[in-house]
């Protein structure tokens, strides 16, 4: 009776842990996904688009901090670029609360966005 006991407690407890999904992501974390992708990028265009265009080049992106943006608020928006040799050159953007880019600046460094 004893081992009856405990295997349904044990499939109790599956049944529970079954019917609760780990993190599945919820169509307001895809909405969130959505409306953050693509910005790093419009910050790196308007950066080049900027009288700074020349020194930032066409450098790769690194990283940035975008995945820490609550949409619907504003957010300072760092892309990190691989500069020449061991130095980044990270992009200083604001994000409005209806998710317009604008470049700020840059500033040459030796740690990535995001890092």
């Amino acid at each position: 009776m004893k081992n009856t006991l405990g295997l349904m407690g044990i499939g109790t407890l599956a049944l529970v842990l079954a019917g609760c999904p780990d993190s599945a992501p919820t169509d307001a974390d895809e909405k969130d996904q959505q409306a953050n992708s693509g910005l790093a990028d419009q910050c790196k265009s308007a950066a080049q688009q900027s009288p700074d265009g020349e020194a930032i080049g066409t450098h790769n992106t690194l990283s940035n901090n975008v995945n820490e943006r609550t949409p619907g608020e504003p957010f300072d928006l760092k892309v990190s670029l691989q500069g020449q040799g061991n130095a980044f050159i990270q992009l200083n953007c604001t994000v409005d609360a209806e998710g317009k880019v604008s470049y700020q600046g840059f500033e040459k460094s030796e740690t990535q966005a995001g890092q």
